[in-house]
């Protein structure tokens, strides 16, 4: 099929260049187009055209649209399908036994999670065939949006369900910094930035963490939660500067408070 389409993209092409192409003598065709001798200087001109508002008669305006609408929904379809392997294989890590994990004192070395070995594997090797067999602004494109989705998945289904004692806290920190951002291995891996950053709120100084939560109680307290639109306007409003200062930049401040709330250590204070 890619083929047919780049054939089909070169025989309108030529036909293209009988009608309009122009010879610098020829009066008659002064205002017309000037061809110049590839297809893509062609589309080059297209795009240029369109970036400075001159519009400019072409076959290839439709089939751009086209094109950009394929592949857009193949991008669709490849990165649902990757996310929902992704789901299957991360409830093992999820269900883990977040609120009765060993301190991560009584380990000499810690390691990833065995659960999340699976997950791991399934996102390198995806990542590996993308970057072979796409190109490379598609592939990031699709490796950015996956991990988006997961990591947003993995903040509502483990994160926001889960209670954490300091073992199971340290642990899911340490799963995010060694395993989750190595293998994204550039730019991306800052887009688990829900997980990155709730890990980090689980694994803060007990003393820290309680004059956090003072501080956040008090924002909240400043706006009303009786009714859902009030509630929605927490969860979007701008981030106090003690979140800031501690490194928090994409969760609100009813969404931080949540998470600290499911730290053991502070709610036995």
């Amino acid at each position: 099929m890619h083929y047919q389409r780049l054939q089909y993209f070169y025989d309108e092409y030529k036909i293209f260049i009988k009608n309009y192409g122009t010879d610098n003598n020829d009066e008659e065709n002064f205002n017309r187009i000037d061809i110049d001798s590839t297809l893509a200087q062609q589309f080059d001109l297209i795009q240029l055209n369109k970036e400075t508002n001159f519009t400019v008669a072409s076959i290839f305006d439709y089939l751009l649209e086209q094109y950009r609408d394929d592949e857009e929904k193949m991008c669709n379809i490849i990165v649902n399908y990757i996310v929902s392997l992704l789901k299957a294989k991360s409830r093992r890590y999820i269900n883990e036994k977040w609120s009765t994990m060993p301190s991560p004192k009584d380990y000499f070395n810690m390691s990833i999670s065995l659960s999340a070995i699976d997950m791991l594997v399934e996102l390198q090797t995806t990542f590996s065939n993308l970057s072979i067999n796409l190109l490379k602004n598609i592939s990031n494109e699709i490796r950015a949006r996956i991990i988006m989705e997961f990591d947003g998945y993995l903040f509502s289904w483990l994160v926001n369900d889960h209670t954490f004692n300091e073992g199971g806290a340290s642990q899911f920190l340490f799963d995010i910094n060694q395993g989750w951002t190595r293998i994204a291995n550039d730019h991306v891996s800052l887009l688990f930035n829900k997980c990155r950053e709730s890990a980090l709120l689980l694994t803060m100084p007990i003393g820290s963490a309680l004059l956090l939560v003072d501080a956040l109680q008090q924002e909240l307290s400043m706006t009303s939660l009786s009714n859902v639109s009030s509630k929605e306007s927490i969860i979007s409003s701008p981030l106090p500067s003690a979140l800031h200062e501690m490194g928090i930049h994409h969760l609100s401040e009813f969404e931080a408070d949540q998470i600290l709330q499911r730290r053991l250590d502070l709610t036995n204070c």
